[in-house]
């Protein structure tokens, strides 16, 4: 056992000569533990650097490795010479540098670096480190690919735990090539992580099948010259977290850097910081955005952020759900191509697509949902662009609740389609036909250069306004109008205009009636028939050739003005309900309602009468033929206050109809008070 200890010591600190005193004498544990203290107190301690000697084998084979020594927690682990080297245990390492061969660990076990990792870091080397299901702690740099070698990560399964000093770099420096490669596990990672940096390197990150990360600090793709490439597929899920304040994600940072992200599946969340595509220097950027299960997550997504950075985000297919998506200070190109998949905002901004220099629609179209997410704090999203939406064959779709503002100029040419909510357009449409389905609605004041069919809602302006429309239009769902005392909505139609079965919904002024026509809709022709009903609009008329091509909102005549009509007043006034030109004591309305003539002094036909039957009061009357639609209001009480109004079955009262050959005869009884005294009167409001 003596010469063992010895051979160990002496290998572990080789600069060191040690000199050991053996003993003829049994050595027990005690003495042994004794003995190895007082060499470390005597014997300063260093890291070494322990290479293995070659071909496949087990770390714990320890004849693999240089003077016979197992490398630990302060000493550089090296894989130098093609060998492949499998970890069957926990074990500790210093640093851990596999310039040419591999590294494993293999399902269950687990592995410290208290230093630096770096696999293929020399000019032509390549090394490869594979996690197959069990653990590694990193605690110092990690570069996979560096000096012109090759690096490649491989994380089939486990736990990473990334943190102390340092990045996670995947292609560092001229010539580099870097690869990672998560297929599945968590990955923790808590300081810098860039795939591909500085001139001429090249790193990607294949993130994929059942993977999870969290990255805690700046993550960066393409940085200082470098090309970086990030490919996410499957269901896993890659997440920046807002850990490190100041900290951001970067796709291209610096002159002559180049980045793609490649969304084919999974999740990309970052939620609670910005994220820069394009972010520095004349750096170029893209992400690409694919596969019905892909879902990006983001704050703030700026497009060229800087200098002359430029930027393309393809929305292809998927969901992209965004706070806000602008241009920054760059005055480098700028481009977002819808061509499938759907847009959902994370929050309420009528700029929600700002700045961007090309915003085109392809074949495969664009679709926005509005449908505020769980927990989102909103019960319906009011959102809008200010971009010109370009041609590229496709069309607009917009999804749930809440509404889109469309405030630049759309030239796509596909179909749009209104599912549900609103969509709002202020400027123009320039060649697209609009289908409105039932629980959509189109509106605005802008114009609409196709034809527009709604089984939903039109409802010219925003607020109130003109909505024009260069072609036909069909309305079978409904035509909601508002009037204000001076102004009103305006559904302006080129061609044919057809309205029949729909419901008008007309949204009146408060104040007084109206006293002249509003022309809610104008056309080129009118084809079908009328309206099948109006809401709120009682006591007025639809006139559907107003000025031969209009359609007007008239005020009907009210049976009192038709009634007022036959008569020649002398005095301005004279006409109104509640004058008495006469003066027999019963205004106009009470003339009016009970067949009398205003004209002439005396009792109308109808007058009130009152009579007391055993211990009830009997108050009658007539309403005239013309009064019909006038309701009367009969006021009692035992004083001239009259504080009581009478309804039937209420308090003893009853009141019953006959019709008569002048009108219709009421009769209204009444129980007596105590002392037998009872007052009636009757009131006409209209």
């Amino acid at each position: 056992m003596a010469d063992g200890y010895r051979a160990i010591v002496k290998n572990r600190l080789p600069s060191i000569p040690v000199q050991t005193r053996f003993t003829t004498s049994p050595i027990n544990r005690r003495s042994l533990q004794a003995l190895a203290t007082a060499i470390l107190l005597a014997t300063p301690l260093h890291a070494a650097n322990i290479s293995w000697s070659g071909g496949e084998g087990d770390f714990n084979e320890t004849s693999k490795w240089t003077g016979g020594v197992l490398p630990g927690g302060g000493d550089t682990a090296i894989v130098a010479n093609g060998g492949i080297v499998w970890l069957t245990d926990v074990r500790t390492v210093g640093a851990l540098n596999v310039s040419e061969g591999n590294f494993g660990i293999t399902p269950g076990q687990m592995l410290t670096c208290n230093g630096a990792l770096s696999l293929g870091q020399q000019s032509g080397g390549s090394g490869t480190f594979e996690l197959d299901n069990g653990q590694f702690f990193s605690n110092g740099p990690m570069t996979i690919g560096g000096t012109g070698g090759s690096g490649s990560f491989k994380f089939y399964n486990g736990f990473i735990n990334r943190v102390g000093a340092g990045s996670v770099v995947v292609g560092e420096g001229n010539g580099s090539i870097g690869e990672y490669v998560q297929s599945s596990g968590f990955m923790n990672c808590m300081v810098p992580w860039k795939i591909g940096s500085g001139a001429g390197a090249t790193g990607e990150f294949d993130f994929n099948g059942h993977a999870a990360a969290n990255s805690h600090d700046w993550f960066i793709v393409g940085a200082d010259g470098a090309s970086g490439t990030f490919k996410l597929s499957g269901s896993g899920s890659f997440n920046k977290l807002p850990t490190m304040p100041g900290t951001h994600v970067a796709i291209g940072r610096g002159n002559g850097s180049s980045a793609t992200v490649l969304q084919s599946g999974g999740y990309f969340i970052n939620m609670s910081t910005d994220t820069y595509l394009g972010e520095s220097g004349n750096a170029t950027a893209t992400w690409t955005l694919t596969g019905s299960s892909s879902i990006a997550v983001f704050s703030t997504l700026f497009l060229g952020y800087a200098d002359s950075a430029s930027a393309t985000f393809e929305l292809n297919g998927g969901t992209l759900t965004a706070s806000h998506i602008l241009k920054g200070e760059s005055t480098g190109a700028t481009s977002f191509v819808f061509n499938g998949g759907t847009l959902t905002p994370r929050a309420n901004d009528l700029d929600l697509l700002a700045g961007i220099d090309t915003v085109r629609v392809e074949d495969g179209g664009l679709f926005i949902d509005t449908t505020p997410q769980i927990n989102s704090g909103f019960t319906e999203h009011e959102v809008g662009f200010t971009v010109d939406l370009l041609d590229g064959g496709g069309g607009l779709t917009k999804r749930g609740v809440g509404s889109l503002t469309c405030a630049g100029t759309c030239y796509y040419t596909g179909a749009t389609v209104v599912e549900g909510g609103t969509l709002y357009i202020d400027d123009e449409l320039v060649a697209s036909d609009v289908t409105v389905q039932e629980g959509g609605a189109i509106a605005g004041a802008g114009t609409l250069g196709g034809s527009v069919t709604a089984a939903g809602t039109i409802a010219p302006g925003h607020g109130v306004g003109t909505l024009t429309v260069e072609d036909d239009a069909v309305v079978s769902g409904t035509l909601a109008i508002e009037l204000t005392a001076t102004s009103g909505d305006l559904l302006a139609v080129a061609g044919d205009l057809k309205v029949e079965g729909a419901t008008l919904r007309i949204e009146l002024p408060d104040g007084p009636p109206l006293t002249q026509p509003y022309v809610i809709a104008t056309y080129g022709t009118r084809s079908g028939g009328g309206f099948a009903s109006i809401e709120g609009g009682d006591g007025y008329a639809i006139d559907y050739a107003y000025q031969g091509n209009k359609i007007a909102v008239t005020p009907s005549a009210s049976p009192y003005a038709g009634w007022a009509s036959n008569y020649e007043w002398a005095n301005a006034g004279d006409e109104l309900p509640e004058a008495d030109p006469d003066g027999d004591g019963f205004a106009n309305a009470l003339e009016f309602f009970l067949d009398g003539d205003p004209l002439v002094s005396g009792q109308p036909a109808g007058k009130p009468t009152g009579r007391i039957s055993g211990d009830r009061f009997i108050f009658t009357f007539e309403r005239s033929a013309g009064a019909s639609s006038v309701e009367p209001v009969i006021e009692y009480g035992s004083e001239l206050d009259f504080p009581f109004t009478a309804a039937d079955g209420e308090d003893g009262v009853v009141i019953a109809t006959e019709a008569s050959p002048g009108g219709e005869v009421w009769t209204v009884s009444f129980p007596l008070p105590p002392g037998g005294k009872l007052f009636a009167r009757l009131k006409v409001e209209f």
